[in-house]
């Protein structure tokens, strides 16, 4: 058998990783056998990194804990609870209530989801980007921690007012 040329009208093209590969396949001429045109490497300026595996991969994509949504959820909820804290104050005032309310059931339901999601966003993000997520972590230890001291604060401030 002897090798033929595909005619560029028949040619077909495919890239793999940085070659780009233009190939026909003949079948009057060559009987039915793949033809190869060319194999072109694209230029430096067009090559695009491609991992070679997936820890490669993690390193390669920009990694932002924030963008995880067990960042931010815990800081949702924190927001939540104070919103419904000062809803609380506005409608019945610091005096102590003889039902705790909505509010109060409310607070003891998310309080362990707020910190089991915490624990999550940690033991997951922490081996990718230790630094922004121990900022992060503090971030919602803070949310947190402010939610906690609010409710003290109208707990003690009900009592002696």
């Amino acid at each position: 058998m002897e090798p033929k040329m595909v005619q560029p009208d028949e040619a077909r093209d495919i890239s793999l990783y940085d070659v780009h590969f233009r190939y026909g396949i003949g079948a009057r001429e060559s009987e039915g056998a793949l033809s190869m045109q060319a194999a072109i490497p694209s230029p430096p300026s067009a090559r695009r990194c491609a991992p070679r595996s997936i820890s490669a991969m993690e390193k390669a994509m920009p990694s932002s804990p924030l963008g995880d949504w067990s960042a931010w959820l815990p800081l949702a909820i924190s927001a939540f609870l104070l919103v419904l804290l000062v809803r609380h104050v506005v409608l019945y005032g610091t005096a102590a209530q003889a039902d705790e309310g909505t509010e109060a059931h409310l607070f003891q339901l998310l309080m362990p989801v707020q910190l089991m999601v915490m624990a999550y966003f940690a033991v997951s993000s922490l081996p990718r980007a230790p630094r922004l997520t121990l900022m992060v972590l503090a971030l919602q230890g803070a949310a947190a921690g402010l939610l906690f001291a609010a409710v003290y604060w109208l707990e003690h401030m009900a009592s002696v007012g």
